[in-house]
Order: structure tokens, then C-alpha cells, then sequence
């Protein structure tokens, strides 16, 4: 009898090696696909949401031809065709939300949280990679952005797709902007150290295209930083 099934679950599992088990992970997120999609079958309201990254393939925009980033996102990738092959098969409509980069509070121990250990220790944070062009977003607003899919989900077409963007921009200009919304609220020195990037083994351009209306959502930027610092 439910309405909705908003599929995020992926396997992850060591997801930045090179040696990630692309095929495994598309066996273990396609699991059951079929039987599960049934249980909805006859309910004429029934729709999926599958949670995806801008780093599949032909995902988002940014450097050509618009290739995986790694095993990981190719899973992912497959992952997306197989919700779409069998949605269409059954008659169902399938919403996909683009994740970007997140970044916010309870994020797990990556770029922002090496930022914040370094200068809540007075020392200065390295960039290895201020060159590489990315879709950092704070986490409250993707989340505003997915509960506001959800809620108009009986609008849309039998397919669609939303991928939610914030600050494009590069790795170093998104440390200095987090620098400076960090610093002047916590009192730190934020001191950073841009190294001269010269090795390029991910896409130098990576970001996804839709623009959120923030007060459309409710969402305040101001206070999205107050939060986090």
C-alpha cells in the first residue's frame, strides 16, 4: 500500500579504490529489483526516487566526454539504467536526485573535517588539489531540495531527474570561502596553503546544473553556516 520508495542505499565499501567492485556493487544494489518494484505494481500512485552522484557518467556538467570518476561511480551508473529499465518495464515513475558534494555537519572525516582539525590545532591546511572545479553544497539545502521532490513527486513526468547545485567553483576558491565563513565566526586562523596542482586523475570539472530557489525551500544560507560552525 505505499506510495513512494526512496531508494538511497548503495554499497560503498572502500568506494574511493581503484580497486572497487564495480560489479559486485551492481549486483548488491540491484538486489530483488523486480520483486521489490512489484509490491508497488498496482497502485497507480507508486513512484521510485533513486538517489545517484554527478560521478557517473553523463551525469552533471563540466570536462568531456562526462565519464565515471572511478569504479565506484560506474556502479552507480549501472545502478541508474537497471532503476530506469525495469521502472519503465513495470509502468512505474522514477525520480533520480544527483548528489554533488556535500558538506555539512555529521559529515564523515573528508575534506571540510581535515580543514577544521588543522586550524582548531593552529595549523595551516594544505590543498593538494585546488585546481579541480566541484559542486560543494551544504547538506541542509540538499536535504530541503530531496523533501521537496518528495512532496510534488505526483507532478512530474514518468521520468525526471534533479541535480540540486550550489557553490561551482574550485577546490581552492571553496577553502578560501569556507575559511572565511568559518574563521569570522569561530575566531580561528584559518590559514591555508594552495600547492601548485599539476596531476589531474579525476575530471578536472565535475557539477551538476540545477539552481535552487533557497526561499522557495526555506532555506537560509546564513544560518546553514551558523550551524555548522
Amino acid at each position: 500500500s505505499f506510495d513512494l520508495l526512496c531508494r538511497h542505499i548503495a554499497q560503498v565499501d572502500n568506494y574511493r579504490s581503484p580497486d572497487f567492485d564495480a560489479d559486485g556493487a551492481f549486483r548488491d544494489n540491484c538486489l530483488n529489483l523486480l520483486q521489490v518494484l512489484e509490491a508497488g505494481r498496482h497502485n497507480p500512485k507508486f513512484a521510485v526516487i533513486l538517489t545517484g552522484t554527478v560521478f557517473e557518467p553523463d551525469e552533471g556538467d563540466g570536462t568531456r566526454p562526462l565519464i565515471a570518476f572511478s569504479p565506484y561511480g560506474t556502479s552507480k551508473g549501472m545502478t541508474s539504467v537497471a532503476f530506469r529499465t525495469a521502472c519503465d518495464t513495470l509502468g512505474m515513475k522514477l525520480a533520480k536526485f544527483v548528489v554533488p558534494n556535500p558538506f555539512g555537519p555529521y559529515e564523515e572525516p573528508r575534506f571540510c573535517d581535515y580543514l577544521m582539525r588543522c586550524w582548531t590545532a593552529g595549523d595551516t591546511a594544505e590543498v593538494r588539489t585546488p585546481a579541480y572545479v566541484r559542486d560543494n553544497i551544504h547538506v541542509t539545502l540538499l536535504a530541503a531540495a530531496y523533501a521537496d521532490l518528495v512532496a510534488r513527486v505526483d507532478t512530474l513526468p514518468r521520468w525526471s531527474r534533479l541535480g540540486p547545485s550550489q557553490y561551482v567553483e574550485t577546490q581552492g576558491d571553496f577553502a578560501h570561502r569556507f575559511a572565511r565563513e568559518i574563521g569570522r565566526r569561530l575566531g580561528l586562523r584559518c590559514a591555508l596553503d594552495l600547492t601548485v596542482q599539476t596531476e589531474f586523475p579525476e575530471p578536472r570539472s565535475r557539477f551538476n546544473t540545477d539552481r535552487l530557489n533557497h526561499a522557495r525551500l526555506g532555506w537560509d544560507e546564513t544560518k546553514a553556516w551558523d550551524e555548522l560552525a
